[in-house]
This record gives C-alpha cells, sequence and structure tokens, in this order.
C-alpha cells in the first residue's frame, strides 16, 4: 500500500508538472542539461541577446564602462523582445533563464564603476551558458566557453567569446590573457561545458 501509494503521488506530481520524487540526482542533473531542439524563429529570437553580450564582454574588455552599461541596457532589451511561443519545451526552459538575465543585465545598466560591472558580467554569463548548452550557438560564427581562476576574488570565472584567443573581461587590460578556452561550438551546434580544450594556458598571476 506504501509503494502503491508513493506512486499516485509521484504521477499526481508529475501531471502538474512538477519534478518526479523517484528522479536519481544524476537523472535529473543530466534531464536539466539535455540539448533541446529549436526552431529557426527560436534561434533567430537568441540571436541578438546573444550578440548583445559578445558586445558587452568586449567592452569590458577594453576597460569602457560607458560602453559596458549600454550593452547591459541592450542586452536587457533584447531579452525583453524575446517572448518565444514555442516550441513548448524550449520556451518553458527559456523562462527562468531570460529572467536571470534580464534581472542582472538592467542592474549591471546601473554600475558605478567597472569593478561593480564586472561583477554582474558573471552572473549574466552563467544564464547565458546555460541556454547555449540547451538550445545551441544561433550565430553564424564560433562561440568560445573560456574560464578564469581568478576571476572574482580569486575564484573561477567562465564567459563567452569569440576570439580565439583568451580576452578576459574581468581584468580587461591589467590580466588581458589570464584564463584558458574550455570549449567551442559552431553554428547550430550546443554548447558542451565539460570539454577542456585548453586551446590557451592560464596566465601567470600579475600584480593588478
Amino acid at each position: 500500500l506504501v509503494v502503491a501509494g508513493a506512486f499516485v503521488l509521484d504521477s499526481d506530481l508529475q501531471i502538474r508538472g512538477g519534478r518526479s520524487m523517484m528522479s536519481m540526482p544524476d537523472d535529473v542533473e543530466r534531464a536539466e542539461s539535455e540539448p533541446i531542439t529549436i526552431d529557426d524563429a527560436f534561434r533567430a529570437g537568441l540571436r541578438p541577446i546573444v550578440t548583445a553580450y559578445l558586445a558587452l564582454q568586449k567592452a569590458l574588455v577594453a576597460d569602457d564602462l560607458p560602453a559596458s552599461k549600454k550593452g547591459y541596457e541592450t542586452l536587457a532589451a533584447a531579452v525583453l523582445a524575446f517572448q518565444p511561443r514555442s516550441p513548448n519545451e524550449a520556451r518553458l526552459v527559456w523562462k527562468p533563464i531570460s529572467s536571470r538575465l534580464r534581472d542582472h543585465a538592467e542592474r549591471g545598466a546601473g554600475s558605478a564603476s567597472l569593478v561593480a560591472a564586472r561583477r554582474t558580467f558573471e552572473q549574466v554569463s552563467l544564464p547565458l551558458i546555460s541556454a547555449l548548452r540547451r538550445f545551441g550557438n544561433p550565430l553564424e560564427t564560433t562561440v568560445r566557453l573560456a574560464e578564469c581562476p581568478m576571476a572574482i576574488d580569486k575564484r573561477t570565472a567562465s564567459w563567452l567569446q569569440t576570439d580565439e584567443a583568451v580576452k578576459n573581461p574581468y581584468w580587461g587590460s591589467k590580466m588581458l590573457d589570464c584564463g584558458s578556452i574550455r570549449s567551442q561550438t559552431k553554428s547550430g551546434d550546443h554548447l558542451d561545458t565539460e570539454a577542456h580544450t585548453h586551446d590557451k594556458p592560464a596566465a601567470p598571476e600579475k600584480k593588478p
């Protein structure tokens, strides 16, 4: 009776859109990172968002606070403009990603300093990395996943870029090449966040 009752409760939970109580942690993690098939309209909607993010990355690399704040504004506007109705699975996955992106982009637009703008950059990078993992690269060019082992408070942080060589947005001109390329994704392919290509080794620490 206990087992039968558990199955009934679990089935009801899933019908109402909840997560199965019987899923193992590994199964849940795998399901939340599996690629999702999207159509051309969804891909086109993602394109200006990724483009705006990459422009922001370049502004931070150039130590340009006004351009960085403008980049955050453009990113927030691009996220707000994309309200997909289908495919349904992609739409549901995109909803929390877009919410995080927009909230942090709006916060970044009000940055009082480059330090603040760079701290917020990690918060827009994480959901966008997740988006490329789930939906694929919507651009016609290759996008690379890079990381720096001491990006913020001497801890690792990641970002996306198109350059083949590391262009570190967390340090800019102080330590432009600090970090490594973890993986890359061509147009239409899904980002592999587990890959470690290490195209460029981490640079030695320098005093800011």
